[in-house]
């Protein structure tokens, strides 16, 4: 039982060879109807492999395993997936704890607005970063405008999820963007799995179907960035959708007035050609 657990562990950690040999013996096996016995017929797996784990050569290349015991390996098999889970969920958590602790501020608003671009194209293609962007989107259309900040609420998992992107994720918000986080999300200890009632026959489904329970994060909006900043922002993220606005929630925190512009399309306008009119003027003075 030791190696089949073991063989199970590694095909969640997607070894191509142990996922193979998982696949096989759920896939390809059958049942005699006389006795209950399953059966696999193996032509490309070592049978020193599948003697290790439990299964009895019949004659050739025919091995078998009585249902009971069957039925343990899939329970056991359904306890390793949930073992594997807590395993991964708990390095993730751990490694977004250490990126948020050492990220700092990038506070440069010329190389903030490159590195949102530069960030930007490099996803452009990654399917994993489509909810991290919408609510981004989402974000700076809602803070836009705004006498006050916003906080901007989102799950753990928009983080983590996505291999080795988190690392360019936090460095986004916190770094790039200088965020400030409100609230952390809880330690990997302190957090649980979530599982599906039933078990699912298909290894690689039952592999992506099985997520850690949503643990939030809370961003505070960079007080800095003016309107005209998001607006920059907006453009260069334009091929983004945003997400609906659930995630945000005003404050009591001020925005700085010089940051504000007009809501109003047209006095917004005026005021941005009377400033582009005598910001020469206000230099020359400076």
């Amino acid at each position: 039982m030791d190696a089949w657990r073991a063989l199970c562990y590694r095909a969640f950690d997607d070894e191509k060879a142990a996922t193979d040999l998982v696949l096989f013996l759920e896939g390809c096996g059958r049942v005699r109807d006389e006795d209950g016995v399953y059966e696999w017929t193996s032509g490309t797996h070592e049978a020193s492999t599948l003697l290790t784990l439990g299964l009895r050569l019949k004659g050739g290349n025919v091995f078998e395993l009585d249902g009971a015991t069957w039925d343990a390996y899939v329970a056991a098999k359904r306890d390793t997936r949930r073992q594997w889970h807590e395993d991964k969920h708990r390095r993730l958590t751990e490694q977004l704890h250490a990126l948020l602790a050492s990220v700092q501020p990038l506070n440069d608003r010329e190389a903030g607005l490159l590195a949102l671009e530069q960030f930007s194209k490099a996803h452009a293609t990654n399917l994993g970063t489509v909810p991290l962007m919408r609510a981004l989107v989402g974000a700076i259309q809602f803070q836009r405008y705004k006498a006050h900040v916003i906080d901007w609420t989102m799950d753990d998992a928009m983080l983590t999820q996505n291999g080795d992107a988190m690392e360019d994720y936090v460095r986004l918000l916190k770094g790039t963007l200088g965020l400030t986080l409100v609230q952390a999300p809880p330690a990997a200890d302190q957090t649980a799995i979530r599982m599906p009632d039933d078990d699912n026959s298909d290894f690689k489904s039952a592999v992506a179907m099985e997520t850690p329970e949503s643990s939030r994060l809370v961003w505070r909006w960079n007080s800095q960035w003016t309107d005209a900043d998001l607006s920059a922002m907006l453009r260069l993220v334009r091929h983004w959708r945003p997400s609906p606005s659930g995630y945000y929630q005003l404050t009591s925190v001020a925005r700085p007035s010089t940051a504000l512009l007009p809501s109003n399309p047209v006095v917004r306008w005026a005021l941005l050609f009377l400033r582009g009119c005598f910001a020469p003027l206000l230099k020359l003075f400076a």
